[in-house]
């Protein structure tokens, strides 16, 4: 992906969710401004017709279209616990942020993947831009070529 449209795929994902300020709702945003280019992502493999699939089973069909890389595995690893974290929250009416493992994810994914920092770090604007970073290395994920 050329370097230009890297940093404006980060600054539009960066932007939809930057307006919303409850962490909960970002979380469910992100969750699923991921989803939009993970099914973008399937399609280019060859697995269009998987719109309908769980985030989960997406998650396993990327994992085998991918290189086995290092930074594809991170990849891989950030989109399971995102998805148990968002799980938790849609499917545990007692569910709270603190305790969550949501900061640890955050922190995982500003490590792992370089971001365009675009406004000061709080713990709003760290969750939008890890949601910007995975999806850029998302969309940079390196494919298996195909024999």
């Amino acid at each position: 992906m050329d370097k230009n449209l890297k940093k404006i795929l980060e600054w539009a994902v960066w932007a939809n969710l930057d307006e919303h300020k409850n962490a909960e709702l970002l979380l469910l945003k992100g969750h699923l401004i991921l989803e939009v280019f993970m099914d973008s992502l399937l399609s280019t493999v060859g697995c269009s017709s998987n719109k309908d699939a769980s985030f989960y089973k997406k998650v396993k069909l990327i994992s085998e279209a991918i290189d086995e890389t290092d930074q594809n595995y991170k990849i891989i690893e950030s989109l399971f616990s995102l998805n148990k974290i968002r799980n938790n929250f849609a499917h545990d009416w007692q569910f709270s942020l603190e305790g969550s493992g949501l900061d640890m994810w955050v922190g995982e994914v500003l490590d792992h993947f370089p971001v365009v920092k675009v406004a000061k770090y709080t713990y709003r604007t760290k969750l939008v831009h890890a949601f910007s970073a995975l999806t850029r290395a998302l969309m940079e994920c390196e494919k298996k070529s195909k024999a």
